[in-house]
């Protein structure tokens, strides 16, 4: 197994009124022969491979003394994969005894992109405190699951597998997958209303 982190920070001031942050993470971890079909040690076993990265990118704009604009971007991607040692061998299963080749639920991974959109304003104003939002997000997930693509047989026993008699045998047309989209909306106002010194009113509404 192996580790590589990587962190990057970077902050500006464009202006006397105008703040900008960025920061880049990324990490990935490798692990070798953890998963799939272990019983032959790497033969027909398979790694896995984690890798995480964040993007983020934030603006603050002071328009005046009692109004100030935040804004935020990031990106988020995280790439999961198995791949096997033996992507070809079909997966045979023998009852009480052994599984030779990869097991029928690879090869499989998923890759997972998110973006987010958000901004908000504050404006102090007399008795008022009030802020405006919104929040716009976008789902991405690719997913593959190619169960049974190499071909998966069953033999009831050892002596059925010499003799070459077995009990089932499936093999996937083609691989399964899905490709799934999805956009977040998020809207608030909210206006915290001193009426007097002792007593202030939270109001707000928010839209999903």
């Amino acid at each position: 197994s192996s580790d590589l982190n990587f962190l990057m920070r970077f902050d500006h001031k464009i202006g006397e009124n105008d703040n900008v942050t960025f920061r880049y993470t990324r990490g990935a971890e490798y692990s070798a022969n953890v998963t799939s079909n272990t019983q032959f040690g790497e033969l027909f076993a398979a790694r896995q491979d984690v890798i995480d990265q964040n993007m983020q990118l934030s603006e603050t704009h002071v328009f005046s003394s009692n109004v100030i604009n935040e804004f935020r971007g990031s990106y988020v991607r995280r790439n999961l994969a198995f791949p096997e040692n033996d992507p070809v061998t079909p997966t045979t299963t023998i009852t009480g005894f052994f599984t030779i080749g990869g097991l029928a639920n690879f090869p499989q991974g998923r890759i997972q992109n998110s973006y987010q959109f958000s901004d908000t304003l504050s404006w102090s104003t007399g008795k008022h405190a009030l802020k405006f939002g919104a929040d716009i997000r976008h789902i991405h997930l690719f997913n593959q699951a190619a169960f049974n693509t190499k071909g998966t047989y069953a033999f009831a026993n050892l002596a059925a597998f010499l003799n070459n008699v077995g009990t089932s045998f499936e093999q996937a047309i083609n691989v399964a997958s899905f490709d799934a989209r999805q956009w977040q909306q998020y809207y608030f106002a909210q206006d915290d209303f001193r009426v007097t010194p002792n007593l202030t009113l939270n109001l707000g509404l928010r839209y999903e």
